[in-house]
Order: C-alpha cells, then sequence, then structure tokens
C-alpha cells in the first residue's frame, strides 16, 4: 500500500509539473537570438548601403541619355562636328538634372558629362562622361568615370575605364 501511494505521488508530481506552462525565453535562448541577428546584419547592413550607392552611381548613367541623343541628333541631322557642340550645363538645350543625384549633366567639345551631387554620395566627387568618336561614319561612345565610382560599376562595361574629369571648363558643374 506504501508503495502505491509513492508511486501515486509520483504520478501526481510530474502531472504537475508538466501542465506548468512557459513564461518567457531562458537567458541562453536569447542570447543566441540576439547573437544570431548580430550576425545576419553584420552582413546585410554593409551589403545593403553598398547596393543603394551602385544604384546611385548607375543612375547617373542613365540621366545622360538625353544629352548624348542630343549629341547624336546633331551629328546625324545638322552633319555636325561633335567635337564641337558644347552646351553649358542645365541649360535647356543640355539636361537639366530631374534628379538630386546629378549636381549637373554638360556637354563640353561633344563630351557629354553628369557631376553627382556629394551631398548624395558621402561627400565624394563622383562623376561619369561620354565620349563621342566617328570612325567610317559611326559615332560610337567611350566612357570614363571618377576613381570613387569605380567599385560600384561593374568590370566588364565596355569602353569604359576610370579616367579624368572632362567638365573643368563648366564652373557648375565643380563641386
Amino acid at each position: 500500500m506504501q508503495e502505491a501511494s509513492a508511486y501515486t505521488k509520483f504520478i501526481y508530481m510530474n502531472i504537475q509539473h508538466s501542465n506548468k506552462s512557459r513564461l518567457g525565453f531562458s537567458m541562453i535562448e536569447l542570447l543566441a537570438i540576439v547573437t544570431i541577428i548580430t550576425l545576419l546584419a553584420a552582413f546585410a547592413i554593409p551589403a545593403y548601403l553598398n547596393q543603394i550607392a551602385s544604384s546611385k552611381v548607375n543612375s547617373l548613367w542613365q540621366l545622360a541619355e538625353p544629352a548624348k541623343l542630343y549629341v547624336e541628333g546633331q551629328y546625324l541631322k545638322l552633319n555636325t562636328d561633335v567635337t564641337t557642340i558644347t552646351v553649358a550645363a542645365n541649360s535647356a538645350t543640355a539636361t537639366t538634372p530631374t534628379s538630386n543625384l546629378a549636381r549637373c549633366i554638360t556637354i563640353q567639345d561633344g563630351v557629354v558629362s553628369v557631376v553627382g551631387d556629394p551631398d548624395q554620395f558621402s561627400d565624394q566627387v563622383i562623376w561619369v562622361a561620354w565620349t563621342p568618336s566617328i570612325t567610317s561614319d559611326q559615332l560610337t561612345w567611350t566612357c570614363t568615370y571618377a576613381a570613387a565610382a569605380a567599385t560600384y560599376i561593374a568590370d566588364d562595361v565596355p569602353n569604359c575605364s576610370v579616367g579624368s574629369p572632362a567638365y573643368t571648363a563648366d564652373l557648375v558643374c565643380n563641386p
């Protein structure tokens, strides 16, 4: 009888213990979760910021397209020598930047330059430029860009390399 009573008491204690609900996480579980989140953030945040900067630099490429079309139009329609086409920055003939990323877009001696706003690029002077050339009556473009933009531009872009700025004559573009 004594054995049955001890056995019943043991079963009752187990049932009572298993019915208790957990009210929270243990300190070890919380530390493990915080460690995992910290490791993920350590890799994700720099990659995200790099992607944002890369998108900004690549948007400068797109902002120059209307000015490049203007140069091509002058060459094709008016048979103008591309090295004589010069348009002041942000004038009606060139292109006024439609983005707060660009300080100015200019055409100097046929070279189309887009200068980024340093406030948008962590106080770095970021610019991209396209130089036209005529070979066998065909207009082709080569590009140059600032050394600070090199980390954001793909290596496989044809006819493109780090160079010196082509916008020095236009004071509006100088940061």
